[in-house]
């Protein structure tokens, strides 16, 4: 089952409430464990107000380790 994109959409960062930010470095192979992420502890109320803000970053897998 897929859950509503909607819903687990980021709230969008107001500066003035801002006590915590939290990146969160990943692959674009890794949607499942986003997905997991954003379903689970990114519902908490801190992190849903804005109190706390969580960001993905989304790097490329490098193949050239691979080639060697």
């Amino acid at each position: 089952m897929v859950p509503d994109l909607k819903a687990t959409k980021a709230p969008p960062m107001m500066s003035k409430n801002i006590e915590l930010f939290i990146g969160v470095f990943s692959t674009s192979e890794n949607f499942d464990r986003r997905m997991a992420i954003r379903t689970t502890w990114m519902q908490y109320p801190l992190i849903r107000n804005g109190t706390i803000v969580v960001r993905f970053f989304i790097g490329m897998v490098c193949f050239f380790h691979q080639m060697l």
